[in-house]
């Protein structure tokens, strides 16, 4: 019997990094464990919810390592925050892929009030870029929207970490990604 959900976690995540995101399915997790899919059903409703699960789980990784704007300059704390995240895709593509969105349709997916909503680990990198960009004395503990700016920046950030796993090579990435910040932060 799966007595936790972690365990099906830790291996949805190994499942998805050794063969892709859709590879992780209810039925298969469940032969994997060795449990029946009724077993994996009591832990996530569906196969989106197993899947929006798993990439949460692995985002929160990436996320736990993105600088917050207390750490230097916006410039670079945006530097090192676009490094973290396209080194995560390149070191595990299989894996942000999922996290990114691919192959699942779940909470966070779809359209919310006349637009597309980000995949929550790209709705994370969109506060934490966000953060970045904006002066503490703008926020004042209120709950704002994402900037333009910061919407701007975290999309072309994914986009330069897909292109990374597409192959394209890491230092043509990264002075993509230098080219950004001197277009909308001069040093």
């Amino acid at each position: 019997m799966c007595s936790s959900d972690l365990s099906a976690l830790c291996r949805g995540r190994e499942i998805v990094a050794a063969h892709g995101p859709a590879a992780l399915t209810v039925r298969g997790l469940a032969r994997e464990l060795g449990v029946t899919p009724r077993a994996i059903r009591y832990w996530f409703r569906s196969q989106a919810d197993l899947r929006a699960a798993v990439a949460e789980r692995v985002a929160e990784s990436v996320n736990r390592t993105l600088p917050d704007r207390t750490v230097a300059s916006p410039r670079e704390s945006l530097e090192k925050a676009s490094s973290i995240w396209i080194d995560a895709a390149a070191s595990e593509p299989n894996l942000y892929r999922l996290a990114s969105g691919e192959g699942w349709v779940g909470p966070g997916l779809g359209w919310r009030g006349g637009a597309f909503a980000a995949p929550p680990p790209l709705t994370e990198l969109r506060r934490r870029v966000d953060r970045i960009l904006r002066s503490p004395a703008r926020d004042r503990g209120r709950a704002l929207p994402p900037s333009p700016k910061a919407i701007l920046v975290s999309s072309v950030v994914h986009g330069l970490a897909m292109a990374r796993i597409e192959g394209v090579p890491a230092d043509r990435v990264e002075k993509a990604a230098g080219l950004l910040l001197d277009a909308l932060l001069p040093a």
